[in-house]
């Protein structure tokens, strides 16, 4: 069944989009990229993942992810006219930022989910991945959208999206890692400003384990 952008929203993809363009509204800062150095461990019980930590990124503050949330939430109902939005049904998991250049962030979440199929999956996610252009271009970035092979992560099979944005010499990369697993839909967005921030961060997550 094809759904349309609005109902794709009220539907389960609500939180990935919001913190993806929550990064976009927040200044670039300055700061030093530091050679990584594992600092800490989290595991998610729901999807059985485990991610090490390096060195220079830290937790972001529950109520910080709160407040991004919230102008996500403007910024979708600015382009879609969408009145409200639920996302109650979304639970934040691992959300780190680049200590002394908070605009990179890692950011992961999962919503319950039962797809019929892979097929389902891919239809669904092509929708998300429409209205992500879409609001990008009506935000007035220009994006470039690069559809990258799978990747597996200790036998979980990822999408893997990337967009390059600029916007009066502003650039951001922003990679989403989108994965089925255990009945949840569990989304991985990582907003870096350098190749070396994304490196760092995105090796760490690459080296993720999952229970079986």
């Amino acid at each position: 069944m094809k759904l349309e952008h609005h109902k794709l929203l009220n539907n389960g993809y609500k939180m990935i989009v919001f913190l993806l363009f929550t990064t976009v509204l927040i200044g670039c800062g300055k700061g030093k990229n530091e050679k990584a150095e594992i600092v800490d461990t989290y595991y998610s019980p729901e999807l059985g993942w485990k991610m090490q930590i390096v060195k220079g990124w830290e937790k972001i503050d529950s109520n910080k992810v709160a407040e991004m949330t919230n102008k996500g939430i403007s910024a979708i109902q600015s382009q879609t006219g969408i009145d409200s939005v639920d996302v109650s049904a979304t639970k934040q998991l691992l959300n780190l930022q680049l200590s002394g250049n908070k605009t990179n962030k890692f950011l992961s979440n999962i919503e319950k989910w039962d797809f019929a199929s892979e097929k389902e999956f891919t239809e669904h996610l092509n929708l998300l991945l429409g209205l992500v252009y879409d609001t990008f271009t009506g935000l007035k970035f220009n994006v470039e959208k690069i559809e990258n092979p799978d990747v597996i992560i200790d036998g979980v099979k990822f999408k893997h999206i990337t967009f390059k944005l600029s916007q009066n010499g502003y650039n951001l990369e922003e990679n989403m890692y989108i994965a089925y697993h255990k009945g949840y839909l569990f989304t991985v967005t990582i907003v870096t400003t350098q190749e070396s921030y994304k490196k760092e961060i995105e090796i760490a997550f690459l080296n993720s384990k999952f229970s079986k």
